[in-house]
């Protein structure tokens, strides 16, 4: 071991052939106590460094590996607010597809139901003017069976078909119906 006070340094100097570790090495001594720190071991110093710089070489791998962990994690987080946020936005775009379609299908049921309420009404007017075409005629027809039998007629005569005149026109209020 190397002295640590000054009373131990003169037995040092004199008996420094004495003082070897047991792997044949002198020992360095204290610098401070021997005044020279040319006198300390070189390899001891460069394995001294070594260790220092193999610590200070492990504490940035560590340093490193943590904030590498760490932006890791933070690339994770955020790719999974990017995935939440792009469901989100599909779930969004799916809700109004949706109503997309409902406000179509809606659209189309009220034309259909408005087509069929001006078809209907369409037969409607047509019926109507049939039926007031087929009054008009028997009115026309009676007029003229009445006027057949009238008291002016020369004689009272049974109503034949002779006597009648033919409908005129008959195709063209037909044509009036559609």
């Amino acid at each position: 071991p190397a002295p640590d006070h000054l009373a131990v340094f003169d037995d040092v100097v004199q008996y420094a052939a004495h003082h070897v570790d047991r792997d044949g090495e002198a020992d360095a001594g204290d610098p401070q106590a021997l005044g020279d720190d040319r006198l300390t071991d070189m390899r001891e110093r460069q394995a001294e460094e070594l260790s220092r710089r193999e610590k200070m070489m492990e504490a940035r791998f560590e340093r490193r590996k943590t904030d590498m962990e760490a932006e890791i994690a933070k690339t994770k987080e955020a790719a999974e607010k990017f995935e939440a946020q792009v469901l989100k936005q599909q779930a969004e775009d799916l809700e109004v597809l949706r109503r997309e379609l409902q406000d179509e299908w809606k659209r189309r049921s009220l034309e259909i139901d408005r087509r069929k309420e001006d078809m209907e009404q369409d037969y409607l007017d047509k019926q109507k003017k049939a039926r007031e075409i087929w009054e008009r005629k028997e009115k026309e027809i009676t007029a003229r069976i009445q006027m057949l039998e009238s008291p002016r007629a020369p004689e009272p005569t049974k109503p034949s078909s002779e006597g009648v005149r033919p409908i005129e026109n008959a195709e063209d209020d037909e044509n009036d119906i559609e």
